[in-house]
């Protein structure tokens, strides 16, 4: 397979979280197959929980030098792991302290980072609050986009068929922008979706329309060469991540973040926080710049 490259490379250093759990090696195995498309630089990092370890522990020298032994060990593996996918070059980066903290937030602004990616736990519940906490952090903390990785691929291209959600907003603007990016990296099909959650008069519901084609003229003319189009009627939280995912076999779904206001994440946010927690395929959460 051929990747284009050149001026469409969108994102250079890649950091991958990772703590020894399937999840995270999902994660390593999905980092590792985008660096050469993306002609990325992959950094794989790992923070010492603290959260788990008495200070009594940490007083202890010997108890603690084996504690970051172990994290020194786990990167190693790691990074073992990310050569035998073919990475050449790897960073590697370890901390200790809050992982919900220390990841996205301080880790990607000291790294430059402009792609995180983590693994999720999927749908039950008891997992989420134990793997998933630091990705859902993540995707309301990091300055940088957010990709979570929901399983393991073994497909080359790594995403085929894309679906990026539009509301009119700066914010589906810029995660368009980018979803048409990615599909001509991997030369995949993009859906664009708009979903009215409201009943709309005949204008209201034509301006719709437009917006739409807009939006599919635009991929077109940026050398998308499959690009279809969904507007529907319902709750966007539901149909996105659950319907629409599934129904046309989607393996990236694109979302919008607004940050970390708490205002702006009860609109916008919503539907990505939605489709972290419930689209069975790898969500990528575009924060707006």
């Amino acid at each position: 397979m051929t990747f284009l490259k050149g001026e469409l490379a969108m994102y250079k250093n890649l950091l991958v979280a990772v703590d020894g759990s399937d999840q995270a090696n999902h994660a390593l195995h999905k980092a590792s197959q985008l660096v050469q498309p993306l002609q990325a630089q992959l950094t794989i990092g790992h923070v010492i929980d603290t959260r788990n370890v008495s200070w009594i522990a940490i007083d202890e020298g010997d108890l603690w030098l084996e504690i970051k032994q172990r994290a020194e060990q786990l990167i190693d593996q790691h990074v073992q792991r990310a050569k035998s996918f073919g990475i050449d070059h790897i960073n590697t980066k370890t901390k200790s302290g809050n992982p919900r903290i220390e990841i996205p937030e301080n880790l990607t602004v000291e790294l430059n980072i402009d792609l995180l990616i983590l693994g999720s736990s999927g749908k039950n519940a008891v997992e989420r609050r134990i793997i998933g906490s630091v990705t859902d952090a993540a995707v309301r903390r990091s300055p940088c986009d957010v990709l979570t990785v929901k399983k393991g691929s073994e497909q080359y291209p790594v995403y085929k068929h894309l679906l990026i959600a539009v509301d009119g907003s700066k914010q589906a603007e810029t995660a368009l922008t980018k979803a048409i990016r990615l599909a001509n990296i991997f030369q995949a099909k993009l859906y664009i979706a708009h979903i009215n959650e409201h009943d709309s008069s005949q204008q209201v519901q034509q301006n719709f329309e437009d917006m739409i084609e807009q939006y599919r003229h635009q991929a077109e003319q940026q050398g998308v060469k499959d690009v279809i189009t969904i507007i529907e009627q319902g709750n966007p939280r539901e149909l996105i991540p659950n319907q629409l995912t599934t129904t046309y076999d989607i393996d990236l779904l694109i979302t919008a973040a607004t940050g970390r206001g708490m205002f702006e994440r009860l609109f916008t946010g919503s539907v990505a926080l939605s489709a972290l927690h419930h689209a069975p395929c790898d969500v990528l959460t575009v924060k707006a710049k």
